[in-house]
């Protein structure tokens, strides 16, 4: 089993009665407190950890964002910084005109925590799919049903490439 620690990097066996009082508080070890030790290395050592040295799943969801996917990262690390987010089970649900983040990978790999996306408004003429920022690329919309599943998108507040909206 992997070892655990709280989002300051403090490990499991350090933390007392259920709370871990080394770091600034005094933190109870919720669920919600809890992650991966090697997923917090590994975001300590690529320089993913937020100001404050804390391993903040949005802020490295928003790293990941800025990073693309010229670097790959770890299933276990996107795990980690994962949310509960909007779905989307088919590609005329995905709304048009607005930037998403993935917050959960997809279950076949086509969406990756950190991805940026969204869908231009239709038009006359042009194919309909789902625009990556990352790599500049295209999802046809005959394959985007199926790469939605298990997906999930939090609203991102990038712009839209001008020429794209």
């Amino acid at each position: 089993m992997d070892s655990r620690c709280n989002l300051c990097g403090v490990p499991e066996n350090r933390w007392e009665d259920g709370f871990c009082r080394e770091c600034r508080h005094s933190c109870e070890m919720t669920p919600d407190m809890i992650i991966s030790q090697r997923a917090f290395q590994y975001a300590n050592k690529h320089g993913l950890l937020d100001t404050h040295a804390s391993f903040n799943a949005r802020a490295i969801r928003e790293k990941l964002g800025r990073i693309g996917r010229k670097k790959k990262v770890p299933k276990y690390l996107r795990e980690a910084a994962s949310c509960d987010g909007l779905s989307f089970s088919s590609l005329t649900e995905f709304p048009c005109g607005q930037m998403y983040r993935v917050c959960r990978d997809s279950l076949d790999g086509t969406f990756l925590v950190g991805d940026l996306v969204w869908r231009s408004i239709p038009k006359p003429g042009v194919p309909d799919g789902i625009n990556f920022v990352q790599g500049a690329g295209c999802l046809d919309a005959e394959h985007c049903d199926a790469a939605l599943k298990g997906a999930m998108f939090e609203i991102s507040y990038t712009n839209i490439p001008g020429r794209n909206q």
